[in-house]
């Protein structure tokens, strides 16, 4: 239920932001973008625990690995494509999903059933019961659709089975034996057809007896001992009457299929797909501006910003270490501008701290003051005469 709800942040997130969810790709990349800015995000959507968005991405990843990733991307899959006739005939198409390495993925597998069905559901519309269905689905090897299946993905298949009746869709599940299919889907399936079954082990008489049991009885024979009895081409079936109730069993044989029964060769099957109208429609994936490509636009720019950070920071760390440096250097001119005033008032003290300088300046001011004093006398006695 985490998960689930941080997915559905996910998308919300997705439309808020105009990036759509087209492939795993666009789901991956979408992950790990909110999960840059999860603590942004969560004060806007709620919490976004860091936990379950690895979670998801390990899983969409397995899903990846297991090459689910052929289903998700554009153009989707219009399910009415099933739905058309042959122009000279009429007839309808027999539509076969081969699913040989699929059914290697359980999961995966179950996830396209899940998608059919819901596209069916959600594309076809009301009609009410109708003469024959619009299109009808075979699901073989049914017991890996519910098969270690969530209860609440059962749930969901077992509400589709009983609603999509009347859109004028047809369900047959195939598998082993009736145990494999729910009991709450076994009782919306009118229609049966029951093969021959072996039983050798009180396990295996549960498993006939259940069968036996899902048919309504017919006097002329026993149905428990009909179906261990059965032999190949030969079936018990029960379909609906006119008034919707089942009929008594019948024990009846098939009728073959008009066809080649076997494998076609690899070569003929790509002629089948290649002459197919749908070809050109579905061969060709679309890759449209989407989530991946807006988020990586996103990081491009977020890295140019940051690199322009970075350069300007270094930048800005270099200016200031050189005028760090002029400002040592100044301080050292300055110290050694001092150092040389210092030096030169240290040499005059001790210039004039000499006694031969000092005697030297008593002499000259002796002559200085015997000159000024003959000068003041002359001056003197030109003035008196």
């Amino acid at each position: 239920d985490v998960q689930d709800g941080v997915l559905a942040i996910i998308y919300k997130i997705a439309k808020d932001e105009g990036k759509s969810l087209d492939d795993l790709e666009d789901l991956d990349s979408m992950l790990k973008s909110v999960g840059n800015k999860r603590v942004e995000y969560s004060n806007k959507y709620g919490n976004i625990q860091a936990q379950s968005l690895t979670t998801i991405q390990r899983n969409v990843l397995e899903l990846i690995e297991d090459g689910a990733d052929i289903f998700f991307g554009k153009p989707s899959f219009d399910i009415k494509d099933f739905i058309r006739f042959d122009n000279e005939t009429g007839y309808g198409y027999i539509n076969i999903l081969d699913a040989q390495d699929l059914f290697k993925s359980p999961t995966s597998y179950v996830i396209m059933i899940l998608w059919l069905l819901n596209s069916l559901y959600d594309n076809m519309p009301e009609v009410g019961d109708l003469e024959k269905p619009k299109l009808v689905f075979f699901f073989d090897e049914a017991h890996l659709i519910f098969k270690e299946m969530p209860k609440v993905v059962v749930d969901h298949i077992i509400q589709v089975v009983k609603l999509i009746r009347s859109k004028g869709v047809g369900l047959y599940f195939i598998s082993q034996t009736p145990s494999d299919i729910p009991d709450e889907i076994l009782g919306q399936l009118g229609n049966r057809v029951q093969h021959g079954l072996r039983c050798y082990t009180k396990t295996d008489e549960k498993v006939v007896k259940a069968a036996a049991d899902s048919y309504r009885d017919n006097p002329k024979f026993n149905t428990f001992d009909a179906i261990k009895s059965l032999k190949t081409g030969e079936a018990l079936v029960s379909f609906l009457d006119e008034d919707g109730s089942p009929e008594v069993v019948e024990k009846v044989t098939i009728l073959p299929p008009q066809s080649m029964m076997g494998i076609i060769s690899d070569e003929d099957r790509k002629n089948v797909i290649v002459n197919s109208n749908l070809y050109m429609k579905y061969e060709e994936k679309i890759n449209d501006r989407s989530a991946y490509e807006i988020n990586e636009e996103e990081n491009r720019v977020l890295l140019e910003k940051k690199k322009m950070e970075e350069e300007a920071k270094l930048i800005k760390e270099k200016e200031k270490e050189e005028e760090k440096l002029r400002k040592e250097e100044d301080k050292k001119l300055k110290e050694q501008e001092r150092e040389r005033a210092k030096l030169e008032r240290e040499k005059e003290k001790a210039r004039k701290n000499n006694p031969a300088y000092k005697l030297g300046k008593k002499v000259v001011n002796k002559t200085a003051d015997k000159m000024i004093n003959k000068g003041l006398n002359a001056l003197l006695k030109g003035l008196f005469k």
